[in-house]
């Protein structure tokens, strides 16, 4: 059995550093670079136009122009609430990689132990919550906002990258907490196991 426990424990560590990387890469959409949004803005005659909206900022890239502009500096209609919901989208995101970089530590000092790893457990469902929240405070407070503001196609205003990493390190974390809790079930039917011989 503490062979099953250990084999759970390191996969538990492998899913959990891929939801590491995965909320990483999210954070890295705070700008049009790793977009959580794209609207394909047409351009007609004069090129192409496409709009990567970050959490922080989106770049504009019209024909083979690219501006780029914080929400902040933004004084059309969904800026200011793009602003506040990247910023929140961002703050909990940078809450559920401190607790991630907090379980890994825990995960990986208690392979091969027979120590109680419920704080990992804990932890992984915190991350679960942060990125629950997370994601859809950017798509009803920003992605929602552009594709109901009056002069836009909603067909073409679509979820991007970053937002599918966000949410595959939500399901990264669930996944992650139960392999967890069924490393610390295992090794509690071993302890009675034990003491019952």
């Amino acid at each position: 059995m503490a062979g099953s426990q250990t084999a759970l424990r390191i996969i538990a560590l492998i899913t959990g550093f891929i939801c590491f990387l995965f909320i990483i890469s999210a954070i890295a959409g705070v700008n049009g670079d790793v977009p959580w949004t794209i609207y394909d803005c047409g351009g007609g005659s004069s090129g192409s136009c496409e709009q990567r909206l970050g959490l922080l900022e989106f770049d504009t890239k019209f024909g083979g122009t690219t501006t780029t502009t914080k929400w902040s500096d933004c004084n059309t209609d969904p800026c200011d609430k793009c602003d506040k919901a990247g910023k929140a989208t961002l703050s909990f995101l940078v809450f559920a990689m401190i607790a991630n970089i907090v379980a890994l530590a825990a995960q990986a000092a208690n392979l091969g132990m027979k120590l109680p790893n419920y704080i990992t457990v804990i932890l992984y469902v915190a991350i679960f919550v942060f990125l629950l929240i997370s994601w859809p405070i950017w798509v009803g407070g920003c992605h929602e906002e552009i594709r109901s503001t009056d002069n836009i196609d909603k067909d073409k205003v679509t979820l991007n990258v970053a937002f599918a990493l966000a949410f595959l390190a939500w399901i990264l974390s669930a996944i992650t907490a139960a392999l967890e809790l069924g490393a610390e079930s295992l090794g509690e039917e071993e302890a009675v196991s034990t003491t019952a011989v």
